[in-house]
């Protein structure tokens, strides 16, 4: 083998080695559109306190809901708001990765949702919201924010980059963006 084409293959080879992790982080990078979801149905009402600062319970009625990840890679769902078509500005409840315990927010450890996978998730609606608002299952819409495993490190290392960098900066200028939400409309019958 003539020391050419030595030269050439090593180069070859050093190609593909470095361009496969960036093939994957352009495949990996887009969570939008990554759900679908299918309302299953309600599950018994019960008593729930909603504001820490008011002691007061509320009857809320919990709805189950199957999100269904449609991409060949894991999907993170960090927030599911209930909407209607009708008034995408009123949100009947919500799912969300980070839970309040006191005046502290705190990340539940919540796995992503396979390649291909399924995951079933309960929203908490209050009944008198239900009832005044007369939610109609075939009508509901899904706010959702979602991530991949990608975008999550790429956020953990903007955000470490800006703890360094800040005082380089102008004020108000970040490096990472904030999340977006994309609306998916709600199924009612059995997923094809």
């Amino acid at each position: 083998m003539s020391h050419r084409l030595k030269i050439l293959l090593g180069f070859v080879l050093c190609l593909l080695l470095l361009g496969m992790p960036a093939v994957y982080i352009v495949l990996s990078w887009s969570s939008m559109h990554a759900f679908e979801l299918r309302y299953l149905g309600q599950g018994t009402p019960r008593m729930k306190l909603l504001d820490p600062a008011d002691p007061s319970m509320t009857s809320m009625v919990p709805y189950r809901i199957e999100v269904r990840n449609v991409r060949p890679y894991p999907v993170y769902l960090r927030e599911l708001r209930l909407a209607t078509q009708g008034a995408l500005d009123t949100e009947y409840g919500m799912y969300s990765k980070f839970t309040f315990t006191g005046l502290v927010r705190v990340e539940k450890p919540t796995p992503p949702v396979p390649a291909y996978g399924v995951m079933q998730i309960e929203i908490d609606v209050p009944r008198n919201w239900m009832n005044s608002h007369h939610l109609d299952p075939a009508k509901l819409v899904g706010k959702v924010e979602s991530y991949t495993a990608t975008q999550q490190k790429w956020t953990e290392f903007s955000m470490w980059f800006d703890r360094i960098t800040w005082r380089f900066r102008k004020p108000g200028v970040r490096s990472y963006r904030p999340p977006e939400y994309y609306l998916v409309p709600m199924k009612t019958g059995p997923m094809k």
